[in-house]
C-alpha cells in the first residue's frame, strides 16, 4: 500500500490565490517602476520579493512525502530522499514538524509535513498520524525481514 502526503489544502490554496498574486504585483511594479523612476534599489527590491513569493508558492506544490512497501520518499523543494525503509530508525513528530532519524545518524525533515502552524491548538496534528503511520510501516518491515 502507497501513502502519500502533501502540504495541507489550506497551504496550497493560500499558495494559489494570494501568493502567486502577491508575485505577479512584485514583478508588474518592478517593470512599471523602470519606467516610472530609475531607482535600481527599488526595482531589485521588488524582484527579489517576487521571485520569493513564486519560490514559495511552487515549494507548495512540489513538496510530498511518499510511503510505499520498500522505501520513503521525501520531495523537498530541490532535493529527493529515496530512504530504504531497512534505514529508516524512527519517525517522530514534533513543534518543528516530521523528522526521520537514518542508521548512519543524519535526519530528514519532509517539507511537505512541516511545523503545525493552524493546528497548534488541536491534540491530534497530521505529523502524529503521519509518524505513527511511517513506524508501523516500519515495525511490520523490521518484523518481516527479521524472520527470513
Amino acid at each position: 500500500m502507497i501513502h502519500t502526503w502533501r502540504p495541507s489544502l489550506p497551504a496550497r490554496i493560500v499558495a494559489v490565490f494570494v501568493v502567486l498574486p502577491a508575485a505577479g504585483f512584485c514583478f508588474h511594479a518592478a517593470y512599471w517602476h523602470v519606467s516610472a523612476d530609475p531607482n535600481l534599489f527599488r526595482q531589485i527590491e521588488l524582484l527579489v520579493l517576487g521571485f520569493g513569493y513564486t519560490l514559495w508558492a511552487i515549494s507548495s506544490m512540489r513538496r510530498l512525502v511518499t510511503l510505499t512497501d520498500e522505501e520513503v520518499i521525501v520531495q523537498n523543494l530541490f532535493r529527493r530522499h529515496r530512504l530504504p525503509l531497512g534505514e529508516v530508525v524512527e519517525a517522530t513528530a514534533g513543534d518543528l514538524g516530521l523528522r526521520l532519524s537514518v542508521t548512519n545518524g543524519r535526519t530528514v525533515s519532509p517539507g511537505a509535513a512541516g511545523p503545525p502552524i493552524w493546528r497548534r491548538a488541536r491534540r491530534h496534528r497530521r505529523n502524529d498520524e503521519i509518524a505513527k503511520i511511517i513506524n508501523d510501516r516500519l515495525n511490520r518491515h523490521r518484523r518481516l525481514h527479521s524472520r527470513t
